[in-house]
């Protein structure tokens, strides 16, 4: 039975439509909805608040970083120290609030120590 609620989670269903959560950019809050950037470039507007997708950020790759975007780190591509905003691939650009600021500049450097032990354990 968890398999399956497990399966379930990786897919998001919007309207007739089906995403897979891995194709998953961003999610932007809208009023009471929420639009959902692909990693193709489509958007979808789904009905549902962004509250109701919240369960996404329990996944590894997916990160609240303002009141108004949830973001998949698997697809950041640059970081903004100065201006607190990222930039996400599609050249997709959300800001962070000052709030998450410090906790996204703890997952950053971590993710950054990350990156640089598996080039060395590459090369090594």
């Amino acid at each position: 039975m968890k398999n399956q609620k497990a399966s379930e989670r990786e897919i998001v269903n919007v309207g007739v439509d089906k995403i897979e959560v891995s194709e998953i950019v961003m999610l932007q809050a809208t009023i009471n909805y929420t639009i959902i950037y692909l990693n193709n470039g489509k958007q979808y507007l789904s009905a549902k608040t962004i509250k109701s997708y919240e369960d996404l950020c329990e996944k590894d790759s997916f990160l609240r970083i303002h009141r108004s975007y949830i973001i998949n780190t698997e697809y950041l591509t640059d970081y903004s120290f100065v201006n607190s905003y990222v930039v996400l691939s599609n050249t997709i650009k959300a800001s962070i609030s000052r709030r998450c600021k410090n906790q996204f500049r703890m997952y950053y450097s971590q993710r950054k120590k990350r990156i640089e032990t598996q080039r060395k354990s590459q090369f090594h």
